[in-house]
């Protein structure tokens, strides 16, 4: 239920602020991701409050992240059914948390390796040469992955 004074928002002015479609917001309601039932007003359009576009904005950064939509509807099913169930949200955070930290590990790795491609390159360019951009030098030869077929 609104408070009197909150700000409240058209569909459209949080589709705006949260980058989502109307549809999809529609979509979100359809689907149970609202914590809440969407409260309406006198001419039947959906109205949000502040609260409401927090857990989009949430919504959007685990969706951004990589989580499941059956991960962020069972974390919504967990907020909805109230108090008293905290340990299993955080839970389910955490183990989101754990691979949201591996994926920038592995993205952490491959930058690195594009950033080292695109110095040679400059070299290169720089240098007016472009023999050599493609042969690894004896250290990037010892990092490659090994076949795993070796005897």
């Amino acid at each position: 239920m609104q408070v009197a004074g909150e700000r409240q928002y058209s569909i459209g002015e949080v589709a705006e602020r949260t980058g989502l479609s109307v549809h999809a917001l529609r979509w979100f309601e359809r689907e149970g991701l609202f914590p809440d039932q969407v409260e309406r007003n006198s001419a039947g359009r959906r109205v949000f409050d502040d609260d409401v576009l927090y857990w989009i904005t949430l919504c959007v950064k685990l969706r951004h992240t990589g989580m499941p939509i059956a991960k962020l509807k069972e974390f919504a099913a967990l907020v909805k059914d109230g108090p008293g169930n905290e340990p299993e949200r955080l839970l389910l955070l955490e183990q989101h948390e754990a691979s949201v930290r591996q994926k920038i590990a592995e993205l952490q790795d491959s930058l690195e390796v594009i950033t080292e491609k695109a110095v040679r390159y400059r070299a290169h360019i720089s240098a007016g040469t472009v023999r050599g951009v493609w042969e690894p030098d004896e250290q990037r030869r010892k990092a490659l992955p090994e076949s795993g077929n070796e005897q």
